[in-house]
């Protein structure tokens, strides 16, 4: 099973990537690519050695996920599980410790809740790169992929 989900984790992620290279966008540039009905928004997330992170990047359209500016997100936030219930956080981070342990692309989905009072189903892919000093940056897509209805 874990086979099967590195398998299709990969196979998003080059998708992702592909559909970024056939807009004319690299993945932490921006702009809207969609998945079905909604934007994602492209993050440039980095991890460091000594545990340090930020966001180094957040295009426009974070405010269509999260609801607020992408500025606002990168000062409120150091990773891409900003306003994620406290349920489901683990697990997204983990999710990242996993891509990290093996080099290999991330995926997770994971619920928020905006500023507004929404609840939302977010998916995330990205692909690490490690950095000259010991550290890890991913270029991530995240999407909004709640259903209709999604109830907590």
């Amino acid at each position: 099973q874990a086979f099967a989900e590195g398998a299709s984790t990969q196979i998003k992620t080059m998708f992702w990537a592909e559909k970024a290279r056939t807009y004319g966008l690299s993945l932490n540039e921006g702009g809207p690519i969609r998945t079905g009905r909604v934007a994602g928004a492209s993050l440039t997330y980095y991890h460091g050695r000594d545990g340090t992170e930020w966001i180094e990047n957040a295009s426009p359209e974070t405010r269509d996920i999260w609801g607020i500016s992408g500025d606002d997100y990168i000062t409120a936030y150091c990773d891409v599980f900003g306003m994620c219930l406290v349920e489901d956080y683990p697990m997204a981070r983990a999710s990242f410790g996993n891509s990290a342990g093996g080099m290999i692309p991330w995926h997770h989905k994971w619920r928020i809740r905006t500023p507004e009072g929404t609840l939302r189903l977010l998916e995330g892919h990205g692909l690490p790169v490690s950095t000259p000093g010991g550290g890890i940056t991913w270029e991530c897509i995240v999407s909004d992929a709640t259903p209709e209805g999604l109830q907590v």
